[in-house]
């Protein structure tokens, strides 16, 4: 998930030869402290190309620019240049945010995205990204332009406080107010939403990104969450399924799978699995053995779901809450009750990657995959 120190992080590396020049400024000649600093960014970059195998783009281009500005620098003893040299970075800096914010050419985004594969950014999360881009780009410019002002006109304490300590402060008081905020949002979430079931919202590749309650997992699909079911077989090769309660508001009174539920924020999918078939089914002692893992979107939801099969003959009792009957059905029987249109589309789905992974041959020859 879109994080919006992620912007800040990025510059770190560009910023730290700066740090460098400033407190060898302080006790030695200013051609000392240039030689410092590109001394320190070709160890930065080096670091970065044994640990990841690549060069970091930003760290080269900053020796390129700090070393030009410090040959200027020293060769005209003007320290001017190098003094511009913050300001210049934040420049570029201001100019990718300018495009990012007034433009459709989003390249923060395309950043995001490729240094965060697998995340899909939802429209309300591409629009708080957008917003921050402009807090950001209204920060960067007014130090940009008090960088260039205290190089020109003011000390050179005024001008290393400035563009050195003073970025912090304000990127420090920023933080500190986003986090206050985003810590009270997510009190007011969760008062409201206090006795709601959470889930953790996935992304593509499964990896947990967050969390939310299930009454806005339920109408939005862009919050991808787990969910488990359970097919049970019996030793011919039937197909356990339940009818769905009548009353439910989701394919009312069309045959399903004989499990089905959602994974609880922070439980193991395995746990979450043995749980449903417990609540829905009174099964116990189970040991359900996986199947497949599959995303399925509706226009209510997105759930990422986690398949389990087990076989067990004569299971009769279920929650007739949530189900109105449970029936073992052969398959020829499961293709009529398709073609009549008496099944979920979800569970049509699973049928048919039962079929074509063998599962459904394997376990009618009597066989456990």
């Amino acid at each position: 998930m879109f994080k919006r120190s992620d912007i800040i992080k990025s510059m770190l590396p560009g910023l730290l030869p700066l740090l460098v020049f400033i407190i060898f400024d302080a006790f030695f000649e200013p051609d000392t402290a240039v030689i410092a600093a590109v001394v320190f960014s070709l160890m930065e970059l080096g670091y970065h190309f044994f640990r990841y195998r690549k060069f970091e783009k930003f760290v080269l281009f900053d020796i390129i620019l700090i070393s030009v500005l410090g040959v200027i620098s020293v060769s005209t003893n003007n320290p001017l240049f190098f003094k511009l040299k913050p300001a210049i970075i934040e420049g570029i800096i201001v100019i990718v945010l300018a495009v990012s914010v007034f433009t459709p050419a989003n390249i923060i985004l395309m950043m995001t995205q490729r240094y965060m594969k697998g995340i899909k950014l939802s429209k309300e999360q591409i629009a708080k990204m957008r917003q921050s881009c402009l807090i950001m780009f209204l920060i960067f410019t007014v130090h940009t332009a008090m960088i260039v002002y205290s190089a020109l006109y003011m000390s050179q304490g005024a001008w290393a406080f400035i563009s050195g300590v003073l970025f912090y402060i304000l990127f420090g008081i920023y933080f500190i107010i986003e986090i206050t905020f985003s810590k009270y949002l997510k009190y007011r979430t969760s008062l409201k939403y206090k006795n709601d079931e959470w889930f953790d919202i996935l992304s593509e590749d499964g990896k947990i990104t967050g969390r939310a309650p299930r009454s806005l997992c339920h109408g939005n699909p862009d919050l991808l969450h787990a969910a488990v079911h359970l097919q049970v077989f019996n030793s011919a090769g039937d197909i356990l399924l339940q009818k769905r309660s009548s009353a439910k508001d989701v394919q009312p009174g069309k045959w399903d799978s004989a499990v089905g539920g959602h994974v609880n924020s922070g439980e193991l999918i395995e746990n979450a699995v043995i749980r449903e078939a417990s609540e829905e089914l009174k099964l116990t002692g189970i040991s359900p053995q996986p199947f497949i893992r599959y995303i399925w979107r509706s226009e209510i939801e997105s759930e990422m779901i986690f398949s389990f099969y087990i076989v067990k003959d004569d299971v009769s009792e279920f929650d007739p809450v949530e189900i109105d009957e449970i029936r073992y059905f052969s398959i020829k029987k499961i293709e009529k009750l398709k073609n009549a249109e008496q099944l979920t589309p979800n569970f049509c789905s699973e049928f048919e990657m039962m079929k074509n992974s063998g599962l459904l041959e394997k376990l009618q020859t009597g066989k456990k995959k």
